[in-house]
C-alpha cells in the first residue's frame, strides 16, 4: 500500500498478481472501513506478472513530480517464455564470471528465464490508457527478486560481493536524465536511465555503476527514517555482511 501523492487519504494497494487499486481512507474516527467495494482499479498487468513462490508484482514508487507528469514505477518479475514484451541480460552471464549452464534449478525455476523488470508507466488524466517503458530489466537466475542475490540458499556463486553483478544489491539509478541506445551500450548499463554522479564507482571503478550497496540476501522494506533523513533502514533475509557505500549513517535490520 503506497499513499497518493497528492497528500489525500487516497491509497494505491498492489497484490502480486500484478493489479494496483485506488481507494479512499475512511476518516479517523468515522468508524468506516475499507472494504472490496471501496476499490476501484488503477493498472492490470496481471497478463505480465509471474507468480510463483515469492515472485510476482513486488511493489510501486511515484515519480517526485507526479502530479505534473503522470509518472509512476512498478517493479514486477514475469517469465520470457510467456511474455518477452521486455528483455534483458541475464544477471548470472558470463560478464560476471557465471554460467546458468551449471546453475541448480531452485524451487522448479530454472536459470535466466525469469526476469525482474522495474517499468515506468505514464498515466493520462482519465486513467484510461497507460504507456510502459522497460526502465530496468534483468534476467534473474533461480529465485531471486530484483535486488536479491539470485539463489536460494548460501549464495554459492558469490553473486552479492561480485562487483560487476546487479545481484544481492541496492541500486541508485537517474530516472529523468535518459541517455540514448548508444550511450546505454557505450556504458553497461540495464535500463533506459543514467547514474547520479556520486554513485560508489566514483570511488571504486570496479563496481558496476548502479551499484549503491552490495553484500545483501534479498533486502525488503528499505527506506530513510523521515525524522532522521542521514538514516536509512533495510530488512535483508539472511545473516550476510553488506558493504554500503554512502556518507549516510545506516542501521541494518
Amino acid at each position: 500500500m503506497v499513499g497518493h501523492p497528492d497528500g489525500s487519504n487516497r491509497v494505491f494497494i498492489s497484490d502480486r498478481e500484478g493489479r494496483i487499486r485506488l481507494a479512499t481512507v475512511p476518516a479517523v474516527g468515522s468508524g468506516g472501513t475499507l472494504g472490496p467495494d471501496k476499490l476501484s482499479l488503477f493498472l492490470d498487468i496481471s497478463d505480465k506478472v509471474y507468480v510463483n513462490y515469492d515472485l510476482g508484482l513486488m511493489g510501486m514508487a511515484f515519480h517526485p513530480n507526479f502530479m505534473q507528469n503522470g509518472c509512476f514505477f512498478v517493479s514486477f518479475n514475469h517469465d520470457k517464455i510467456k511474455w518477452d514484451g521486455c528483455s534483458g541480460k541475464c544477471s548470472c552471464n558470463s560478464d560476471v564470471n557465471g554460467d546458468p549452464s551449471v546453475f541448480n534449478s531452485t524451487f522448479g525455476l530454472s536459470p535466466c528465464q525469469y526476469y525482474a523488470v522495474i517499468s515506468e508507466f505514464t498515466a493520462n488524466e482519465t486513467k484510461s490508457g497507460y504507456s510502459l517503458v522497460c526502465f530496468l530489466t534483468l534476467v534473474m537466475g533461480s529465485d531471486s527478486l530484483w535486488m536479491g542475490d539470485g539463489v536460494g540458499v548460501g549464495d554459492p556463486y558469490n553473486f552479492s560481493q561480485n562487483k560487476k553483478s546487479l545481484l544481492g544489491k541496492i541500486m541508485r539509478l537517474d530516472a529523468d536524465d535518459i541517455p540514448s541506445a548508444t550511450q546505454i551500450n557505450e556504458l553497461g548499463l540495464w535500463g533506459n536511465y543514467s547514474t547520479p554522479e556520486d554513485n560508489p564507482v566514483s570511488e571504486d571503478y570496479g563496481l558496476w555503476p548502479e551499484i549503491w550497496a552490495l553484500g545483501l540476501k534479498n533486502p525488503w522494506h528499505c527506506d530513510f527514517d523521515p525524522k532522521r533523513p542521514s538514516y536509512f533502514l533495510c530488512a535483508d533475509n539472511g545473516a550476510r555482511f553488506a558493504d554500503f557505500f554512502s556518507s549516510t549513517c545506516l542501521d541494518m535490520i
